[in-house]
């Protein structure tokens, strides 16, 4: 893939929130995959796997609310403000819409508070697969259940919180695969060639 397959877009939200983002498209494919940055990070951290991603989906990585070039700061977010993160990725998955791509064709990975609104809005919003990078059981007041999902979870093993809290949604979500890793670090930090074949693979099931 080249430089021009990668656009600009802006959103807007449904709490009037401006939200930027860049879509790498797939002429060829009607998926959709939507990327979500770790606290404190912005879209570019996915920059060196897109190409991979772009491969079979058209990836939408955003900033999120209170990152980058997207409205807000997060420093100043309440837990309340967190939790309306779930409505950057309805924005995105509106955008994608509007580009032929169904809502059931859309997967959604995220690290971290990332992971965590992921597992947020495909909880209750139709979607393909969910991946989550080091999610937490209740970060920045957003709760995971999972009860009901089929995700992808990753973490790595000196991830003290990250990993207990990853022990417990495995105890509680069966259809889920969990990969424990060692030594890699939070959120995408952890990604490689190796574990970014198995999120392909996992995509593409």
């Amino acid at each position: 893939m080249t430089e021009l397959d990668q656009i600009d877009v802006n959103l807007r939200t449904s709490d009037e929130q401006a939200i930027r983002g860049t879509l790498f498209s797939n002429l060829n494919s009607k998926k959709g995959l939507i990327l979500l940055h770790q606290l404190g990070k912005n879209r570019d951290s996915w920059k060196p796997w897109i190409a991979e991603f772009q491969k079979t989906h058209n990836v939408l990585a955003l900033d999120l609310r209170g990152h980058g070039q997207s409205s807000g700061s997060f420093q100043d977010f309440s837990d309340d403000d967190f939790n309306a993160m779930k409505k950057d990725v309805a924005a995105a998955v509106d955008s994608l819409g509007k580009r032929g791509i169904e809502p059931k064709q859309i997967s959604i990975m995220g690290a971290s508070i990332g992971a965590n609104t992921t597992q947020n809005y495909v909880s209750v919003n139709p979607h393909d697969k969910a991946i989550l990078l080091s999610p937490g059981l209740n970060y920045r007041g957003i709760k995971l259940t999972m009860k009901d999902n089929a995700a992808l979870v990753v973490v790595s093993e000196e991830d003290a919180y990250s990993c207990d809290s990853v022990r417990e949604l495995e105890k509680i979500s069966p259809k889920s695969k969990f990969i424990y890793l060692k030594n890699r670090g939070h959120g995408t930090n952890m990604l490689d060639a190796k574990l970014v074949k198995e999120i392909v693979i996992f995509l593409n099931k």
